[in-house]
C-alpha cells in the first residue's frame, strides 16, 4: 500500500506540474480553450496533445467528429461548436512551431501522469477491499485518501482516543508563548504533512455538501478571519469523525458533526443555536 500511495502522490504532482506549464501557454496562445473546458479535463488534454494550436484545430475538417469521440457523452455538441468557434477566432498570440511542440508534449506528459495516477488509485481500491477501516473511512473521504491517512498516520485502531488520532495528524491546538509574548492557539503540525494536505483537500470537498456548507459560512461570518482557519476547523472535526467511523463503525452524519454556530457577544452570527457535538 505504501508503494502505491507513493506512486499516486508522485504522479499527481507531475500532473500538477505539466498542467501548470500548459496553463501559462494557453493563456498566451489559446485562451478560449480553457474557457470551455477545464485544464484538468482529459478531453482538453487530448485536444492539446493532438493539435497543439487553435489554427490546427480550425483547419481540420473532421475536428467535430474527433472531439465527439474523445469527449463522448461528457462533451455536448454545444461545447464542441464553442471550441471550434474559439479556435477559428482565437485572440491569442499565434503559435509558432516550438510553442506548438511544447503544448503537445506537455499535454502528452500530463495525460501519461494521469493514467499512472488512475492506475495507482485502482490498485489501492483493490488493496482496500475487505479492510473494514479503509472501507468505512473511504465512504467519507474516498478510498485513496483513506489509504494515504493509513500509510502516513497509521491504523486508527492503534490510538486510544479520537484526540490522540487527531494529535498524530498534527491537528491538535498548541500555544507558542514566552515570558514576553502571548501567542495564539495554532495546530501543532506534528506528524506527516501529507496527512494534513490530503485532509485539507477532503475538507474542501466536504464543505460543498449541504450538511456542512451552512456551518462553514456561519463560522466565517462569526470569526471574520481567514477562510483557511475555518477549513482547519473542518479538518479537526473531520479527523475526529474518521476515528469514530473507522474504529467504532459509526455512521458519518455531517449535520450532526457540524451543528449550527452559536452567537458571540458583540458580534452577529447567522445562527444562534449552540453547536451540536458528536457522540
Amino acid at each position: 500500500m505504501t508503494y502505491w500511495v507513493e506512486e499516486m502522490v508522485a504522479q499527481r504532482q507531475m500532473v500538477t506540474l505539466w498542467q501548470g506549464r500548459l496553463e501559462g501557454l494557453l493563456a498566451r496562445h489559446w485562451p478560449e480553450a480553457s474557457q470551455v473546458l477545464k485544464l484538468s479535463s482529459g478531453t482538453l488534454l487530448r485536444i492539446l496533445k493532438h493539435y497543439g494550436s487553435p489554427q490546427a484545430l480550425a483547419l481540420d475538417a473532421e475536428a467535430a467528429k474527433q472531439l465527439a469521440r474523445w469527449g463522448r457523452s461528457l462533451l455536448s455538441p454545444e461545447k464542441i461548436e464553442e471550441l471550434l468557434a474559439g479556435a477559428r477566432s482565437s485572440v491569442g498570440v499565434r503559435v509558432g512551431q516550438w510553442q506548438q511542440r511544447q503544448i503537445q508534449e506537455y499535454a502528452e506528459k500530463a495525460l501519461a501522469a494521469r493514467q499512472q495516477s488512475d492506475r495507482a488509485q485502482r490498485r489501492l481500491g483493490q488493496l482496500a477491499k475487505g479492510q473494514a477501516v479503509l472501507q468505512a473511512q473511504g465512504k467519507v473521504v474516498g478510498v485513496p485518501t483513506a489509504c494515504v491517512l493509513w500509510v502516513s498516520t497509521g491504523d486508527p485502531r492503534d490510538f486510544d482516543s479520537a484526540a490522540a488520532y487527531r494529535k498524530a495528524m498534527g491537528l491538535n491546538l498548541v500555544e507558542r508563548s514566552s515570558g514576553t509574548y502571548q501567542g495564539t492557539l495554532r495546530i501543532s503540525k506534528r506528524g506527516s504533512p501529507r496527512t494534513r494536505q490530503w485532509l485539507y483537500f477532503a475538507a474542501l470537498r466536504l464543505v460543498q455538501k449541504s450538511g456542512v456548507r451552512p456551518w462553514y459560512e456561519a463560522k466565517k461570518a462569526r470569526d471574520e478571519g481567514d477562510a483557511r482557519r475555518v477549513l482547519v476547523a473542518v479538518m479537526r472535526k473531520l479527523a475526529v469523525a474518521l476515528y469514530h467511523v473507522g474504529v467504532r463503525d459509526e455512521e458519518f452524519q455531517p449535520r450532526r458533526l457540524f451543528g449550527r454556530i452559536g452567537r458571540r457577544r458583540g458580534k452577529s452570527a447567522e445562527c444562534s443555536v449552540a453547536s451540536e457535538e458528536p457522540a
